[in-house]
């Protein structure tokens, strides 16, 4: 713990992937994984629980949820796997491209199944990741006219997006 007493993991500064699978190395190997990234600052808990619906009904092994793929947002992303997946693939991949970016080899066992609810949305051409200052302020100027952000659903947002940007960047 912290002084502020927020509980927190520090795995490997090179092994994005180790990182995941020892933090996580109390849990069941049938447990739900999402994998967000903090430059992806719009995924919230009810994009969330619809993803994970979808994992569950659709008996799948991995599904994400981004870009034109999903109609969504480049950067309004998340990634959904079993626990046991991560573990197999830490064991037995060593590849940089995999340990840093996590579920390449779990997309090439069990393919990229996408999260298709919102692709009627044709927002793949926008972004919502904060990548560089462009990114950053785009969001700023997003978050500038709601009183709270946090509290405000994923999909409300980048509507608001699509009638704030007048042509995708």
């Amino acid at each position: 713990l912290a002084a502020s007493e927020i509980r927190f993991f520090r795995g490997s500064l090179k092994n994005v992937l180790s990182r995941f699978v020892v933090a996580l190395k109390s849990f069941e190997d049938e447990t739900i994984v999402v994998r967000l990234t903090g430059d992806n600052v719009l995924p919230d808990g009810h994009l969330i629980d619809e993803v994970e619906k979808h994992f569950i009904e659709s008996k799948l092994e991995y599904l994400i949820c981004n870009g034109a793929d999903s109609g969504l947002p480049y950067g309004l992303s998340l990634e959904m796997t079993r626990l046991k997946h991560l573990r197999s693939a830490s064991l037995e991949s060593s590849a940089i491209f995999d340990i840093e970016h996590v579920t390449p080899a779990i997309r090439r066992k069990f393919g990229s199944h996408y999260f298709k609810k919102y692709l009627s949305k044709k927002m793949g051409n926008y972004r919502v990741t904060v990548d560089c200052l462009s990114d950053y302020l785009q969001i700023v100027d997003l978050f500038g006219s709601i009183k709270n952000p946090v509290e405000e659903n994923s999909i409300y947002l980048i509507e608001k997006l699509r009638h704030k940007v007048q042509k995708p960047i």
